[in-house]
C-alpha cells in the first residue's frame, strides 16, 4: 500500500536490531500510529509490539524473525 510506504518513510528515523528485538525510532508522537500499522502487517514470529512516543519495540521469537522484519520493513 502506497500510503503505508509513505507513512513509514516519513516518520522512521532509524531501525536497530538487538538479538530478537527490533527497535524503530520515529519522529516524536508517531510511534503509536506506526505500531498499529506494523501490527496489521502480521509478520511471522512477532510475539508483540510496544509503542512509546518516538520508539516502537517489536519482540520476535527468534533472531531469524527479527532479521526478516528488518529486511522487509523498508520495502513495505
Amino acid at each position: 500500500n502506497e500510503q503505508c510506504t509513505q507513512l513509514y518513510q516519513s516518520v522512521v528515523r532509524k531501525t536497530v536490531r538487538a538479538m530478537n528485538l527490533v527497535v524503530i525510532h520515529t519522529n516524536a508522537g508517531m510511534a503509536s500510529a506506526l505500531c498499529v500499522w506494523v501490527d496489521r502487517l502480521s509478520f511471522p514470529g512477532v510475539a508483540g509490539t510496544l509503542a512509546g512516543d518516538d520508539t516502537v519495540l517489536l519482540i520476535t521469537d527468534s533472531e531469524e524473525h527479527a532479521c526478516a522484519v528488518m529486511d522487509k520493513l523498508p520495502d513495505l
